[in-house]
C-alpha cells in the first residue's frame, strides 16, 4: 500500500475488518492522505487530487490533470514529444495529436497512457426485426467504428420510445440498453404499442448522430403475439443474461395438434373385366 504523508510520519492501524486509516500525530498541525483499504488489500477509496490523469477533451486533444506547476511530457512512437507545465488548476491540454494513437503521459512521479479520438460520427441504417418472443425485437445498424473514433471503446445506446399514449398505458417509459457491437436484442416492449427506435453511438468525447426507425404497426398486429412481455436484463451487447426466473422471454406455446377424425370407410375391391360385345367371340384373348 502506498501512503503519501504530509508533515509528520503517520502510523497505519487496522480497525476491525473494514479499513486501514493513517492518523496524524497532531490533527491541528499535520495532515495526511488517507487511503481506505479492505482486509484483502484492495484499495476502495483514495485521494485523487494528486494523481496523474489524462482524458480526451476535444477532437485530437487530451487534457492532463496533476499537481499545479508539474512538468508534463507526452510522447508516442514515431511522434515528437511535447512538454507543458500544469496551470494553477493542475491542468495541461495538448492539441493536434494523432487520433487513434496511444500516447504516454509522464511526470517525474507517474505515467499513464491515453488515446486521443475524433468525434464518433453517426449511426445509419437502423433496422428493426420481429422475433418469435412476445415484446422482443432484434436490431441492427451501421457505424464506422474506426480506431480514430475510439475503436473497441465505442458504445451504442439503443432506445425504444412509445410513439403515443393511450388509456390502457398512460405512463409508458422508454426502454434503453447498451451495446458494444452493431446489433442487439431488446425485450420488454408492450406488443400493443407503436414505438420509435433510435441508436446513438458514443465515445470519450460524447454522443454522435442517432439513426431512427419508427414502427407503422404494433408488434401484436405484425406477429399476432400478445400478452405481457417479461423484461429481460441485458448485457452490454444487448444479450439476455440467461436468468430463467427474471430474464427469459415468455415462451411461445405451440397450438395443439388437431384431433384425428374417423378413419375413412374401406373402398370395395374391384377388378377390370374385358367382355366382347354381342356378335363377337373370344378367340385366344382377341374379340373376333
Amino acid at each position: 500500500m502506498k501512503t503519501r504523508t504530509l508533515g509528520a510520519v503517520a502510523a497505519s492501524i487496522l480497525i476491525g475488518t473494514s479499513v486501514l486509516i493513517a492518523p496524524t500525530a497532531n490533527a491541528s498541525t499535520t495532515a495526511s492522505t488517507v487511503i481506505a483499504v479492505d482486509q484483502s488489500g484492495v484499495v476502495i477509496a483514495q485521494d485523487q487530487t494528486a494523481q496523474l490523469q489524462a482524458v480526451p477533451s476535444a477532437p485530437r486533444a487530451i487534457t492532463v490533470t496533476t499537481e499545479p506547476g508539474t512538468v508534463v511530457t507526452i510522447n508516442a512512437k514515431g511522434v515528437k514529444a511535447k512538454t507543458k507545465t500544469a496551470d494553477k488548476n493542475g491542468q495541461a491540454t495538448f492539441a493536434n495529436l494523432k487520433a487513434g494513437k496511444t500516447y504516454t503521459v509522464s511526470t517525474n512521479n507517474d505515467d499513464v497512457t491515453v488515446v486521443p479520438v475524433i468525434n464518433v460520427g453517426k449511426a445509419t441504417d437502423l433496422t428493426i426485426m420481429t422475433t418469435d418472443r412476445v415484446g422482443t425485437i432484434d436490431a441492427t445498424w451501421q457505424h464506422k467504428a474506426t480506431k480514430a473514433r475510439g475503436g473497441e471503446s465505442i458504445g451504442y445506446t439503443l432506445t425504444a420510445t412509445p410513439a403515443g399514449q393511450d388509456a390502457a398505458n398512460p405512463k409508458l417509459e422508454p426502454i434503453s440498453i447498451e451495446a458494444s457491437t452493431t446489433e442487439a436484442t431488446l425485450a420488454g416492449l408492450n406488443p400493443e404499442v407503436i414505438y420509435s427506435f433510435s441508436v446513438t453511438p458514443h465515445n470519450a468525447l460524447g454522443e454522435g448522430k442517432a439513426s431512427v426507425a419508427r414502427m407503422s404497426r404494433s408488434l401484436a398486429d405484425i406477429t399476432g403475439l400478445t400478452g405481457p412481455a417479461k423484461p429481460a436484463a441485458q448485457d452490454a451487447n444487448g444479450s439476455a443474461d440467461g436468468n430463467a426466473d427474471t430474464n427469459t422471454p415468455t415462451p411461445i406455446t405451440p397450438a395443439p395438434a388437431p384431433k384425428p377424425g374417423p378413419a375413412p370407410a374401406p373402398k370395395p375391391n374391384t377388378k377390370t373385366i374385358w367382355v366382347c360385345p354381342d356378335g363377337y367371340g373370344d378367340v385366344n384373348g382377341v374379340c373376333t
